[in-house]
């Protein structure tokens, strides 16, 4: 069993690409089980309720559309954020600063968030097309100074095409 959380980016591209029904359908035969996490779900609420995206040609709602499919794909593996992940991603913060990363803190957040809870939870991936801040050669450094430091394991950093080999 391969134990992975998904960025809320490759969600978002699972329902453009139209790949929903094929994500679905593959997820349970794929041995792979999707963790999810408070921070992602709170993103994917923020979308505005009315932000179109057109799937096989139909214009469609996407926060609903990314919501249920993110009920689905987790079921009941949701990590709760606690003060010990919020600290690890405070810590990478500082050294993602520290190794020449610009973006603001608000910005990048969720993304540091989202690597501590598979760190800490011993996840196997971290699913993301995120190559401006989360997969920044900046970020991954920090990652890997600050897990080494505390002895956790950084995850394997894998696309959406990555998501979509592991699952068929």
């Amino acid at each position: 069993m391969k134990r992975v959380i998904v960025d809320t980016n490759i969600y978002g591209r699972i329902i453009r690409e139209g790949d929903t029904d094929f994500v679905i359908s593959r997820i349970g035969k794929s041995g792979v089980i999707v963790y999810g996490c408070d921070d992602v779900r709170k993103e994917m609420r923020k979308m505005s309720k009315g932000k179109l995206e057109y799937v096989k040609g139909r214009a469609k709602k996407l926060r609903p559309l990314i919501l249920g499919l993110y009920a689905l794909l987790i079921k009941s593996h949701e990590i709760s954020v606690t003060q010990g992940i919020r600290e690890l991603a405070e810590a990478y913060f500082v050294s993602y600063r520290t190794a020449g990363g610009s973006a603001a803190k608000d910005k990048i957040m969720t993304d540091l968030v989202i690597v501590a809870a598979a760190a800490k939870k011993g996840l196997d991936v971290v699913y993301s097309d995120d190559n401006d801040t989360m997969l920044s050669k900046e970020a991954k450094t920090a990652y890997s100074i600050v897990n080494s430091i505390r002895g956790e394991k950084t995850p394997n950093f894998r696309s959406y095409g990555g998501f979509k080999n592991d699952i068929s």
